[in-house]
């Protein structure tokens, strides 16, 4: 096994299970924002519904840089 990718092998085994619950915390954001969001639109409140897709965009960006880390 070439000594590089049992390091980077081992790292992720070290960090997985800490980068999937910030992972999942990051998609829970997302869909939970939509959802909101989704909700806000029923009401024709497009301030609030704005707001919470803000909300999902930021979770979004969170979980990208995670997989960046993989």
């Amino acid at each position: 096994i070439d000594p590089a990718l049992a390091l980077d092998s081992q790292y992720i085994s070290d960090h997985e299970s800490k980068i999937t619950h910030d992972l999942r915390n990051a998609l829970t954001g997302v869909a939970g924002g939509v959802e909101l969001a989704l909700r806000a639109l029923e009401k024709n409140n497009t301030q609030k519904c704005e707001e919470h897709l803000q909300t999902a965009l930021t979770a979004v960006k969170k979980a990208m840089q995670l997989s960046e880390k993989l």
